[in-house]
């Protein structure tokens, strides 16, 4: 019975352990927000979630803070090559008027005037011409920046839905294999109580239980994480945790 019970409190010892691993990992999760007093609220869940990639790459794309700087720096990219390539090109401005002159007792005059101006920019030995260069320059890396951040978003939600699949699988999996360590102890400890079987069958059995429990929560909860990675990688989980 002593040896039990020390083996009993290593185990809870590595429980506790582990515990703190899964907290840690959440904590990663949402930026570590939650406050090391703070037990996180999560739910775990067995539930299969319908993966539509297209929809969560799209999703990604508009909540991923990364994404939404670097098309910003696209915008302000483009507005800059607009505004240099104004700078070069000539400006024509139109205006026109019209007025009327006498008295109630006199003819009135009715006076039209139209003209235009045309505004040349000033050679500057091609300041301006190399300052639209830069800006077009600028622009065109800002494009790429965008594309190498909106493929690495893709990239990380692309592997995270591969993990949820993966995880899915291995609940279902350890889920099999628990529901029959439950019938095949039952139906030992039935044998033992019959006197047709010993307690070495039953030992066996209850261990096989144990270990099929502990494999459905593992399971269990590497299913739950993943669908948290999966939310983290779309940018989900960081508008929940603004909220």
């Amino acid at each position: 019975a002593r040896s039990e019970v020390e083996r009993v409190k290593g185990e809870l010892s590595q429980l506790r352990a582990q515990y703190r691993k899964g907290f840690n990992r959440l904590n990663e999760l949402v930026d570590f927000a939650l406050k090391e007093e703070e037990e996180p609220e999560v739910e775990l869940t067995e539930k299969r979630v319908p993966l539509n990639r297209e929809a969560l790459v799209k999703r990604a794309f508009k909540l991923r803070p990364e994404v939404k700087r670097a098309e910003l720096a696209v915008r302000e990219g483009s507005l800059k090559v607009k505004l240099e390539k104004e700078t070069l090109s000539p400006n024509l401005s139109l205006s026109a008027s019209y007025s009327r002159s006498g008295t109630t007792f006199w003819p009135q005059e009715r006076n039209y005037s139209l003209g235009f101006t045309v505004n040349f920019p000033i050679f500057d030995s091609g300041v301006s011409r190399a300052r639209a260069l830069s800006a077009q320059s600028l622009k065109e890396k800002s494009l790429l920046k965008l594309r190498e951040v909106k493929n690495a978003v893709r990239r990380e939600v692309l592997d995270s839905i591969a993990e949820v699949e993966s995880a899915y699988e291995n609940l279902s999996s350890d889920k099999a294999f628990l529901e029959f360590s439950q019938k095949t102890y039952e139906r030992a400890f039935k044998e033992y109580k019959l006197g047709v079987s010993d307690i070495v069958s039953l030992m066996q059995a209850y261990d096989n239980l144990k270990r099929a429990q502990e494999r459905f929560v593992d399971s269990l909860v590497n299913y739950t994480t993943s669908l948290l990675s999966l939310k983290r990688a779309t940018g989900e989980l960081l508008e929940e945790v603004k909220k």
